[in-house]
Order: C-alpha cells, then structure tokens, then sequence
C-alpha cells in the first residue's frame, strides 16, 4: 500500500503535478503523522523563506476582539482588564469573603457548643458579633447581586451568572445562626 495518495483521486489526469497527500499507516497516530510531516517540510527548507522567521510570535491578539480591539489594546497596554472580567473578580471576591464570614460563625458556635458552662457575657458577645456580621454578610451578598446584575448586562451569554437569591441565602444564615435567646 503506498504511503501517500494523489489529493484528488476522481480527476482525470496523472496526478505527477498535484500535491500528495500522506496516508496514516496502522497503529500511527495523528500527531506523528503531523510530526513526521512537519519534519519532511523543514527538511526539504519550506519553513526557511517565511516572512516571520526568526522573530517570536505575536500572541497577544485575540481574533474574538472584533470592534472591540482597541479597547482591549489600551487596557492590556496599562495592565487593566475588561469591565465584564473586572465585574467577574470582584463578584467572585464577594462572595469568598461572604464565605469567610459563615466560616467564621461556624468556629465562633462551635467554640461555644464544645464548652462545658457558657455564661451570659459569652452569650451577648456571640450575639453582637452574630448582629454585626449579618450586616456585613447581607451587605456583601447585595454587592455581589449588584454586580452580577451589571455583568449580565454587559457581558456576552456565555459570562453571564445566575442572580444571587439575597433573601433565600440569609433565611438559610438566620436558620444556621440563630441568636441566644436567652441572655
């Protein structure tokens, strides 16, 4: 079986001054049969006239920019992003530090679940803390919303991100943190 076949095996003539094409040989893959091919081209110095040889190359274009390209030159030239990415990280920074409160909470009720005698003074500081920390979860929750809702105006479809539910997700904190009644 030969290794390489004509390109159009259905034209009418010899074939001698068309280009051929190789044949993957059983057990080959792909991606030797591409290397070998590659291999053969610089062997036979069709890489040596190419208009950007020897220089690197520039892959700080993005072909999905279209109309939005200079903008996206000017804020890669002063180390910035685009809104919708910036809108992104910040969302996401909310809602790790909204996180990072419940985690808090939870250490803080444990740490009192565990002790043997709980007195009043361990019962109101947990509650001013509890009190205080309600205010800022529900605060950075509403960021995060806000901003999600920015992003989804902005945004292409495939960066949008479901709504943030404010008041499911604190009905959830006051049913897992609830206050000491009796201090």
């Amino acid at each position: 079986m030969p290794d390489t076949l004509p390109n159009d095996p259905h034209s009418a003539g010899s074939g001698a001054d068309q280009p051929v094409l190789p044949i993957r040989r059983p057990g080959q893959t792909w991606a030797s049969l591409v290397d070998e091919q590659i291999r053969a081209a610089q062997a036979a110095g069709k890489f040596d006239n190419l208009a950007s040889a020897g220089r690197p190359l520039n892959l700080d274009r993005n072909p999905y920019e279209g109309d939005r390209a200079m903008e996206f030159d000017i804020l890669r030239t002063h180390g910035l992003a685009p809104r919708e990415i910036s809108l992104g990280k910040e969302i996401d920074q909310d809602l790790v530090r909204a996180e990072r409160i419940l985690e808090e909470l939870r250490h803080r009720r444990g740490v009192l679940d565990r002790r043997r005698v709980v007195t009043r003074t361990d019962r109101r500081v947990y509650n001013a803390f509890l009190a205080r920390a309600a205010l800022r979860y529900v605060e950075l929750l509403h960021q995060a919303r806000s901003a999600v809702l920015s992003l989804n105006i902005i945004a292409p479809a495939i960066m949008h991100r479901s709504v943030i539910d404010v008041e499911q997700l604190m009905r959830a904190f006051h049913a897992e943190f609830p206050p000491f009644t009796d201090v």
